[in-house]
């Protein structure tokens, strides 16, 4: 808020002479054991050392004044804790609450124990940002030593629903005055929470927007610069388990891993949890597995995406998500051809034309090699595909569908989309349309600019990426549906 105006995200990125701000956050771990009980399974800690419902004398011996600074993440056992928004609403195992103006962290933890059973790493922001300032409603200042970030990606594989891609990379600090010569050695930072904001001058900082919450992996101290990795946090689901379901909606499975192996809780602070319900309810087949040796729950997570068939993705914020394909939906909104920043290009591929379509599914999940699954061939559409494109290809799928029936819907979802050549672009836009995602489905004005090309066309998108330098921008990749 700046001189009694009144600003949002929202009305700032459809402004053209808004000045974006970009910033990094990376959580350095403290580890922690000065935890104060405040009733039955809540603890909290203050940077002052001061709690007004205890007696300072009675606080035990070693108990100090705190200089940690405004705090992003906390993790237990490494196991991250979600972060709410109120100290109402912190009331379920694994959560926490920082309070800013009283330099507070309250939590929860698992089966509601007290912290000294547990390690306990608080993440304290590093915030970084390309030029020196403090956000409107924050205490913390970001460095202006940033001077490149990753390019922030999402993609999908066009033949496998199940595989997502995300691009990483890393972020670039200035280092010329050799103030972070030790800073990986010094601190606790491989694995904690790192995320990316956008916004604007003026903005408060609570209306920033995440755009990207991943973790840290490695970092290169250079005499100039410090380049810090930053990974998916999908990444982190790779712990190897022998799951076992049978005849079950897949994406209820995939919740049942994340709930069963990676303490997570079905509730809005873990999951998107609108998006989640909506993907239940869309999902018309079913899954069994069963694993004869453990795989890594990433791995079982892909297979169950396929036999949905969607996408199970991490929003923003690092919630869990998930999308089932339909390109008979509502389009998210409409791109309008003045909002396309590059010239337009449509390629039109006949390589990725399938004729026919091959799915095994009934896995025997005790025998090996191919005679595990049971297969269905569908080739209703050969003959026009081949007449129209003069190839045959057969596409073969191997999933978790339980049955005949399932595979049958499956195909019915799958085999349509690819037996006709479809255009696909790729297309720069302002950051105003910033709440879309991929597997949606988005109007395009593909026109010249002085007349008409191909007019509305309704298109998926198939891939998001962020570019975060100078003037900020989406790139979609998107097909003509």
């Amino acid at each position: 808020m700046v001189h009694g105006i009144d600003m949002s995200f929202t009305t700032e990125v459809a402004k053209s002479v808004s000045r974006p701000r970009v910033l990094v956050e990376l959580d350095i771990g403290i580890p922690n054991s000065q935890w104060v009980n405040n009733g039955a399974g809540i603890w909290a800690v203050d940077a002052e050392n001061l709690y007004s419902w205890v007696d300072s004398t009675l606080l035990e011996e070693g108990f100090t004044a705190q200089e940690f600074g405004v705090i992003g993440s906390v993790s237990s056992d490494a196991a991250r804790l979600t972060k709410v928004a109120t100290l109402g609403a912190l009331d379920a195992q694994m959560e926490f609450f920082y309070d800013a103006d009283d330099r507070m962290v309250w939590i929860i933890l698992q089966n509601y124990d007290e912290p000294s059973l547990h390690d306990i790493v608080i993440g304290v922001i590093y915030g970084y940002s390309f030029t020196e300032f403090t956000p409107e409603g924050s205490i913390q200042l970001y460095e202006g030593r940033l001077t490149g970030v990753p390019r922030i990606s999402i993609a999908r594989d066009p033949l496998f629903f199940g595989r997502v891609a995300y691009g990483g990379g890393a972020v670039e600090l200035i280092n010329a005055d050799g103030d972070l010569d030790t800073f990986a050695r010094d601190n606790d930072v491989y694995g904690n929470e790192a995320r990316i904001k956008l916004g604007f001058d003026g903005l408060d900082y609570d209306d920033y927007q995440t755009i990207f919450t991943g973790f840290i992996e490695g970092i290169t101290v250079a005499e100039d610069t410090v380049s810090v990795g930053i990974a998916e946090k999908r990444k982190q689901l790779s712990r190897a388990i022998q799951y076992v379901a049978t005849s079950t909606n897949p994406i209820t499975a995939i919740q049942a891993i994340l709930t069963t192996y990676f303490a997570a809780q079905y509730d809005s602070d873990y999951f998107d949890t609108t998006a989640w319900a909506a993907a239940l309810s869309a999902c018309t087949t079913l899954a069994s597995v069963n694993m004869q040796e453990a795989a890594a729950a990433s791995d079982i997570i892909e297979g169950l995406s396929l036999a949905a068939p969607g996408i199970f993705f991490l929003t923003p914020e690092g919630k869990y998500s998930f999308k089932v394909i339909d390109t008979t939906a509502t389009a998210a909104t409409t791109l309008v051809s003045r909002d396309i920043l590059n010239a337009i290009a449509v390629r039109y591929d006949p390589t990725e034309v399938i004729s026919s379509i091959r799915v095994g599914h009934s896995r025997d999940w005790a025998t090996t090699g191919t005679t595990q699954y049971t297969y269905t061939d569908y080739d209703e559409h050969e003959e026009s595909s081949y007449s129209a494109y003069k190839t045959y290809k057969r596409q073969d799928y191997d999933t978790y569908l339980d049955g005949a029936t399932s595979a049958a819907a499956w195909a019915d979802i799958i085999y349509p989309r690819f037996v006709d050549v479809h255009g696909s672009l790729s297309v720069t836009v302002p950051i105003r349309y910033y709440d879309i995602t991929v597997g949606d489905t988005l109007d395009v004005e593909i026109d010249r600019p002085t007349r008409a090309m191909l007019g509305t066309v309704a298109t998926e998108i198939l891939s998001i990426g962020w570019e975060l330098a100078d003037v900020p921008t989406l790139e979609l990749g998107l097909r003509i549906i």
